[in-house]
């Protein structure tokens, strides 16, 4: 199954993302098929959910099946690699729901679940 996220203030770029773990950012408002992708994250997992966040959407993030989360530049370098979310913090965490990205406060937030 794959995903696409739509970048929300520039038309023409989105990214795709599916069960083979590789998260893609195209351009598409060129017509030059070497250069429409513009990186490629492999995720080491199949990816759950990815998407962009930050003041200008300057970032991407990535969710896997497996509960690992990370943070990357448009350009595909790891800004964090949190490894599986389930071991990390203080509450207990078996899963990832989702990310929101607050443009006021200008905080990410990754939205987790417990089975408790």
């Amino acid at each position: 199954m794959a995903i696409i996220q739509c970048h929300p203030t520039t038309p023409g770029q989105f990214l795709s993302c599916s069960t083979d773990g590789m998260v893609n950012n195209y351009e598409v408002t060129k017509f030059d098929e070497e250069e429409e992708m513009i990186s490629a994250v492999n995720s080491g997992s199949s990816v759950n959910k990815a998407g962009y966040f930050g003041p200008n959407s300057e970032y991407l993030y990535c969710m896997t099946h497996i509960e690992t989360f990370s943070l990357h530049t448009l350009e595909g370098d790891t800004i964090c690699d949190y490894g599986d979310i389930r071991n990390i913090g203080l509450t207990q965490v078996n899963y990832a729901i989702d990310c929101n990205y607050d443009p006021i406060s200008q905080r990410f937030y990754l939205i987790t679940g417990s089975n408790t």
